[in-house]
Parts: C-alpha cells; structure tokens; sequence
C-alpha cells in the first residue's frame, strides 16, 4: 500500500494515548506511511484534497483522483 490510514481512540502511555496502540504498532513497523486520524475529528461538509504527485504517472493517478474527489463530495 502507499498509504495506509487508521482512526486511532487512544490507549494507555503517552504514544499510545496520542495515537493508538495498533497505530503505533503500524508506526514501528515502518512498512510504509501511515496516516493517524484522532476518533473525535470532525470533519466540514465541504472537504479539500491535497494530492502529491511526482507527474511521472500523471495518466494512470487522474483518474484515481478524480474518483476519490467525487467520493468526497
């Protein structure tokens, strides 16, 4: 995966309470990036996307984009 998101609720130590256990854990592993989401976000009716992109593939990553946009709305 290039990108693994988890919601995190929080457990015991400092780490763990910020974060997660699991999401730690996935953190150590260091297999790959992860994105940590707090369980209390809330997020607006009106969400922004900010896509990083090399341009190296930018055929075969519009699409994909524009789906997850339209999953967005």
């Amino acid at each position: 995966a290039d990108l693994i998101i988890m919601g995190t609720k929080g457990a015991s130590g400092l780490s763990r309470a910020l974060l997660g256990s699991n999401t730690v854990r996935m953190l150590n592993l260091g297999l790959g990036h992860v994105l940590a989401v707090p369980s209390e976000t809330d997020y607006p009716q009106q969400a922004h996307l900010l896509y990083a992109t090399t341009m190296k593939q930018l055929s075969a990553e519009t699409p994909l984009v524009s789906q997850l946009c339209q999953q967005l709305r």
